[in-house]
């Protein structure tokens, strides 16, 4: 979720919007139970944020092999978390200059499982895989 324009360039104001789109969407998925979760308490926040962001993941996993009838899920499913943790919080890379010399390189060894670098990867805003 992005700020809009108009509250573009302030810094306060884009993280107060970020968080409070963020638990509004919360609120909805987990019911009424968490509007007690201040906004202010990064860790909970971040923790659920996160959480969601893989659920979301591990049904883009889904989707992507059910509409091509192949493909194994289990393997990106279980390491959706780690997937989206790596791209989302530890590499360094810039999908804009996908050849920067300085980017970190993630070398995933079983084949069956590629599905969750090309979701991680769609998700980092990479437009091609190659």
């Amino acid at each position: 979720i992005k700020p809009s324009d108009q509250l573009k360039g302030d810094r306060l104001s884009d993280d107060i919007y970020y968080r409070l789109q963020w638990k509004h969407e919360l609120d909805r998925i987990y019911g009424t139970g968490l509007s007690r979760i201040d906004v202010d308490d990064h860790e909970v926040f971040q923790h659920l944020v996160d959480k969601r962001c893989v659920d979301n993941l591990r049904m883009l996993v889904v989707d992507a092999v059910q509409c091509a009838k192949s493909g194994h899920p289990g393997m990106p499913m279980g390491m959706a978390e780690v997937g989206y943790h790596l791209y989302r919080h530890v590499m360094r890379y810039n999908p804009r200059n996908p050849k920067w010399l300085n980017r970190d390189r993630f070398v995933l060894s079983a084949g069956h499982g590629c599905l969750l670098q090309y979701v991680c990867m769609h998700l980092a805003g990479f437009e091609s895989v190659q």
